[in-house]
């Protein structure tokens, strides 16, 4: 019994150690391929389907790291960027985009990351883990 015990002590430190991470993109397909592979790596993970899903959950429940489409109906993941700039968030953000040529835009300098589409599902991972461990 107190094996049990300290296992479930176990477990439950190590789910309040997990990290949310948002995925925030229209492409259903895209979004579902980033979810699987951090719930692979055992983050704590939501999706939002446009940038008005994602402004709501990030007010209720602040993640550790949001990764966002540039290009959403509703908000641009450049608008969901300034409201965490402005606000004062202290998320990590990585932006992807499809256009390269959205990614030097000035306002996506606020944004930790950016990387263009096609994204490497392995590199996009590894930049996770490594904001989880600063």
């Amino acid at each position: 019994m107190m094996k049990r015990l300290q296992f479930v002590s176990f477990i439950n430190e190590r789910i309040d150690d997990m990290k949310t991470v948002l995925v925030a993109d229209d492409n259903e397909d895209l979004r579902h391929i980033f979810v699987r592979a951090f719930d692979r790596k055992l983050f704590d993970v939501h999706q939002a389907k446009d940038g008005a899903e994602a402004l709501h959950y990030i007010q209720q429940t602040p993640p550790d790291i949001i990764i966002l489409d540039i290009d959403m109906p509703k908000l641009s993941g450049l608008e969901v960027l300034k409201y965490l700039k402005d606000n004062h968030y202290h998320s990590k953000v990585i932006l992807v985009t499809g256009n390269s040529m959205m990614a030097d835009v000035p306002q996506a300098n606020d944004a930790d990351l950016v990387l263009v589409k096609p994204v490497s599902i392995k590199e996009l991972v590894t930049f996770v883990s490594r904001f989880t461990n600063e």
